[in-house]
């Protein structure tokens, strides 16, 4: 058995693998680009009134975000597991604050959030710093006080005024 001696010369000569490679490369960087540019997206047709300022659907937001465990007795223990909460309480006081302008919640709410990122709470690296381990769930409680005074309000104003 004779085995047949290898090529000696290259199946493609440098150009042609060059311009082959730069053609892939192109189609590569292309595909995401285009594959974003469809007609019919999902996101084109709006099902739903999407963003609501409505102070009944405002007080079943904060009820909802009131039932969160980031804001419970485990704050202590789940704070670096809570950005979400607090993105989701953050996204909804811009509406908040124009139902209820000057509200104290609100405000506390707000200062309460703003303390949760500025210390970087949600977004540990490794162990938590001994000021993040007090002030993380501190901003926590204060979230959480905040919500059960926005519940009190909200649902005084949602009897009143109609959606």
């Amino acid at each position: 058995m004779t085995l047949s001696k290898p090529l000696s010369r290259p199946l493609f000569s440098r150009p042609t693998r060059v311009l082959a490679s730069g053609v892939l490369a192109a189609v590569l960087l292309a595909a995401p680009v285009l594959a974003g540019c469809s007609n019919n997206q999902p996101g084109n047709a709006n099902n739903g009134p999407g963003y609501s300022n409505n102070v009944t659907d405002l007080a079943t937001k904060v009820e909802v975000y009131s039932l969160d465990p980031c804001r419970g007795a485990q704050a202590g223990q789940d704070f670096p597991n809570c950005g979400r909460f607090v993105g989701e309480v953050s996204s909804a006081l811009g509406s908040l604050r124009s139902q209820l302008p000057g509200d104290a919640d609100v405000t506390a709410a707000q200062n309460a959030v703003n303390s949760y990122l500025g210390l970087g709470c949600g977004a540990l690296t490794g162990a938590p710093t001994a000021t993040q381990r007090t002030d993380c769930p501190r901003a926590l409680v204060a979230i959480g006080h905040a919500l059960d005074g926005l519940k009190v309000t909200l649902a005084k104003d949602s009897s009143t005024t109609p959606s």
